[in-house]
């Protein structure tokens, strides 16, 4: 399933270091600053060691590298050296068995900044710039950008600022980028609070998006007239890419011009001091996040000439209550998620009458594909009415309902629709309907033959005769139990089954089960205990995926092997018991785990 990543969240930017390029590397040789070492080499595996020189905070990375071309990420030692800041200084780098390859990039420090060589061959270096320590020298908080920087008697270009290369920074209050720098990378000021003013100059020729997010006191946004690609057309305080016409990013002063025909990807995302917005006749088009994460949105009026609409576009606008699509709107990309994902309080979900393409019939306050009869976007206050034939992937996901109740009409439903669902404990389904069933008191929705159950909720109880636990069935819901044993006779256990169930605790899976599907209990946070009795003969990728308070694990007897990352980020996984059948160990089944060594040796010596 595709999934989105994008995670919106107020935090402070940790900075990070990068290995030095090197065509050829002897056994023991020194590099700066190394945070990620790609390996090319044609061994099956060969043990590095990663160390802090003397005088620098203590840290250590060792791993054995399975494969030719594996990354390994090297991380500081916190616990002891929290504020360890980069660049981390000299290091070593050991392979016993012979040299190796190692691509990566290197770092300086100049004025101030941290500078990011990243093609180290070329007379005239690209040079991407992170932020290290800012302390302001000038009463008004201007950081001043310059186009380039001079190291070791070297003059190097500023071509970019790095992806969140400036991020959670509240020093800067006026931002000025000097004539030579060409791009600004993705997030590169999202957090910076106090900022107020920027200044583009005619030079920036690529932009990321949500550069500006969660700037909340940022009013003025100027691009030089100059500026052959970008523009702030009548003072509008927002960046336009003009051959497009696509307002790219904006900010609580912006002023939409009526030439704008699309709002961009992630545009106004996080524009904490909006709190109602018209967007003006002539746009067309409103892309993905254009408006996540403005939590303070109460109220927004969208044009007659809107057309596009792409899905995410207000997630997490959680103050507002209401939204009118017009009746112009022809496609929304509905297979990217939820328009209102997270939109807690939108009980009012209206297409204007005259839509050809969608509805929201009998005030079910939610939009309908018309000539199919699909749900294709809810809200909090959707009706699931007769005649709706179809729900779609997505289509409730992250939205808080309570109850849900399926009429007869409906004969399709996508897996993940109900995903992250986490408040819902009653449902219903009509006895006519001649797909799906709900068994009474069983609040779980199942297959009419009852043998799949297909959604469950925090009151569910598990009917007799269930052999199937669906793809996603209780993906991102609550359990009935934290402590749950599921019932013997459960044959499958679905991709994604329990993946991110917020309350899972403990969970004994029954030897009747024979198939475990990928990533079927990944991100659950909270889970500490998983005894399998059962599962097959093979434990699927990703099945325990990130389970970071997985403390323990029984895996049964007759499993032979443990697919690619299946424990990967299980970081407090002391406690193993391996079956004497297990032969082995898939691509980085339990990286970061307490217990990977041992397992590996043991696996080892299984296989004698």
């Amino acid at each position: 399933m595709n999934r989105k990543s994008i995670i919106f969240s107020a935090w402070l930017l940790t900075s990070a270091a990068h290995a030095f390029a090197q065509q050829e590397v002897p056994q023991e040789s020194t590099f700066l600053n190394p945070e990620r070492v790609t390996i090319k080499d044609g061994r099956d595996s060969m043990n590095i060691t990663i160390k802090g020189r003397q005088g620098e905070p203590d840290f250590t990375f060792s791993r054995t590298v399975m494969y030719p071309s594996d990354e390994v990420t090297v991380t500081r030692e916190r616990r002891t050296h929290p504020d360890f800041s980069i660049p981390f200084g000299i290091n070593s780098v050991k392979d016993k068995e012979g040299p190796f390859e190692m691509k990566g990039t290197r770092t300086f420090v100049a004025n101030g900044f941290e500078c990011v060589v990243h093609r180290s061959s070329d007379d005239d270096v690209h040079i991407s710039r992170k932020l290290t320590s800012y302390l302001a020298n000038e009463a008004d908080s201007v950081l001043h950008i310059p186009a380039f920087v001079e190291y070791e008697g070297k003059r190097y270009n500023v071509g970019s600022i790095s992806r969140k290369g400036f991020a959670g920074n509240t020093d800067i209050k006026h931002l000025i980028i000097d004539e030579g720098v060409w791009a600004i990378g993705e997030e590169a000021f999202i957090c910076c609070t106090n900022l107020q003013s920027v200044r583009i100059p005619a030079s920036i020729e690529d932009i990321g998006w949500n550069i500006f997010g969660s700037c909340p006191n940022l009013k003025s946004i100027t691009v030089d007239p100059a500026n052959e690609e970008f523009d702030s057309r009548d003072n509008c305080n927002a960046i336009i890419e003009t051959e497009s016409n696509t307002l790219v990013a904006g900010c609580g002063g912006s002023a939409i011009p009526s030439s704008v025909t699309t709002i961009g990807d992630a545009a106004f995302a996080h524009c904490l001091n909006m709190e109602s917005i018209t967007i003006p006749e002539g746009v067309k088009r409103i892309e993905d996040l254009a408006f996540a994460g403005c939590y303070y949105l109460k109220s927004i009026s969208l044009p007659q000439s809107l057309e596009y609409l792409r899905g995410y576009v207000f997630w997490d606008c959680t103050s507002l209550t209401s939204i009118v699509i017009p009746k112009n709107v022809k496609e929304i990309e509905y297979g990217y998620g939820n328009l209102f994902r997270g939109c807690n309080q939108l009980k009012s979900l209206t297409v204007e009458e005259g839509n050809s393409r969608y509805d929201s019939r009998s005030a079910c306050n939610a939009i309908v594909e018309t000539a199919t009869n699909t749900l294709v976007t809810a809200c909090a206050g959707t009706r699931i009415v007769e005649g709706i034939e179809t729900i779609v992937e997505e289509a409730f996901t992250g939205i808080p309902i309570h109850s849900l109740h399926l009429p007869k009409t409906v004969s399709k439903i996508e897996n993940y629709a109900f995903f992250n669902c986490e408040e819902l404990v009653s449902i219903t389904v009509d006895e006519e309907n001649p797909v799906y069933s709900s068994p009474a008191g069983s609040n779980a929705l199942l297959t009419k033959d009852g043998k799949t159950l297909v959604l469950g909720c925090g009151a569910t109880v598990f009917p007799e005769g269930i052999t199937h636990i669906g793809e996603g069935a209780f993906g991102g819901n609550r359990v009935p139990m934290g402590t749950l044993s599921l019932p013997e006779g459960i044959k499958v256990i679905g991709e994604r089954a329990f993946s991110q169930c917020p309350n899972l605790w403990i969970i004994t899976i029954p030897s009747s089960v024979d198939s475990i599907g990928e990533y079927a209990f990944s991100y659950c946070r909270h889970l500490n205990v998983a005894s399998l009795k059962g599962g097959g003969k093979k434990l699927a990728f990703g099945a325990f995926f990130e389970c970071e308070k997985l403390v323990a694990i029984e895996l049964p007897q007759g499993m032979e092997s443990i697919g690619n990352i299946a424990f990967s980020h299980c970081t407090n996984l002391y406690s193993v018991s391996l079956p004497s059948s297990l032969q082995e160990v898939g691509f980085e089944s339990f990286e970061d785990c307490p217990c990977e060594k041992e397992v590996l040796q043991l696996v080892q010596k299984n296989k004698k």
